[in-house]
């Protein structure tokens, strides 16, 4: 039987998704959508892991892998919604602000079994500066982004400056919440890298994204949970755990502060009682990141 109240609801998603879509690129030129935790640790983290220890007063392999596993699943993430939105198979990549892709990657779309196929080669170096290598496999259970639809990534021979990343991602697209204004997604993330001399990395977690609407665009937010396990480049296990939502404010863009303005991580490695605690702030659209560890606090201005 037709359903109109469920063809409404989808109506309204759609719209709702086209109108970000185009305040995105009016206003932010970042999507929004795909912001996960690299973001907000990318830049405390762009010095060296012993300029970062310098700093903290304590070893901080925990945080460096948690944050380089995050760069990594955000760079997939990017990379994986920006193929599926092409329509056809092309072999130059979409010319797009901020788009990873360059002239030496093939995006295709075997339609038949919703497969998106992004091929690097033997070494395709993006609009990032970044070196790529061999391919991500994403496999889709219906149409792109619609509710309840599934994609499972996977990886072949696939390296980001000679970094080999394997595992899978599953992200389920939960669609719009009508009542909460929410549209909303969760990521199974397990992922290892392995580094050129041989050191690995992984990390087992549930990511949580969700993009909270507002009638006035500007006061809309964005939400992320991370929650899970991981094993740091020294071998020794963590936990990382969202105490309270990392949260991003689109009004933050506006004032070209697009870091998060709240939220709280923690992270404890297996051997160490004290946990690393990170806040993100009050609400205020600054660049200021307190990192603490016991009696140590130290309060870092992002760049």
């Amino acid at each position: 039987m037709y359903n109109l109240r469920e063809y409404k609801k989808q109506n309204l998603y759609i719209k709702i998704n086209e109108r970000l879509k185009q305040n995105h690129k009016r206003n932010m030129k970042k999507n929004i959508l795909k912001f996960s935790m690299a973001l907000i640790l990318m830049s405390l983290l762009s010095t060296s892991c012993n300029q970062l220890r310098d700093k903290l007063g304590f070893d901080s392999n925990a945080v460096e892998t948690d944050n380089e596993l995050d760069r990594v699943n955000d760079d997939i993430d990017v990379i994986v919604e920006d193929a599926s939105d092409v329509s056809t198979s092309i072999s130059n990549g979409r010319v797009e602000e901020g788009n990873k892709f360059a002239s030496c990657a093939k995006i295709t779309h075997d339609k038949a079994s919703k497969t998106v196929t992004i091929d690097f080669g033997n070494g395709c170096v993006g609009r990032d500066g970044k070196t790529r290598k061999g391919k991500i496999i994403a496999v889709h259970t219906d149409a792109f982004r619609k509710p309840n639809s599934k994609c499972t990534v996977t990886f072949e021979n696939y390296s980001v400056e000679d970094k080999k990343i394997e595992g899978t991602v599953v992200t389920t697209y939960n669609g719009l919440n009508i009542t909460s204004k929410m549209v909303q997604k969760t990521s199974l993330v397990n992922i290892k890298l392995t580094f050129s001399n041989g050191q690995t990395a992984s990390r087992n977690v549930t990511i949580t994204q969700s993009f909270n609407l507002s009638p006035n665009m500007m006061e809309s937010e964005y939400k992320v949970t991370i929650e899970g396990t991981g094993v740091a480049r020294n071998g020794v296990p963590f936990t990382t755990t969202t105490l309270s939502p990392i949260t991003k404010k689109v009004a933050c863009f506006k004032e070209k502060v697009p870091y998060p303005v709240s939220g709280v991580q923690l992270i404890t490695p297996q051997n160490d009682k004290e946990p690393i605690r990170i806040d993100f702030g009050d609400g205020t659209c600054d660049k200021s990141v307190t990192i603490s560890r016991g009696e140590v606090v130290k309060v870092i201005t992002l760049k």
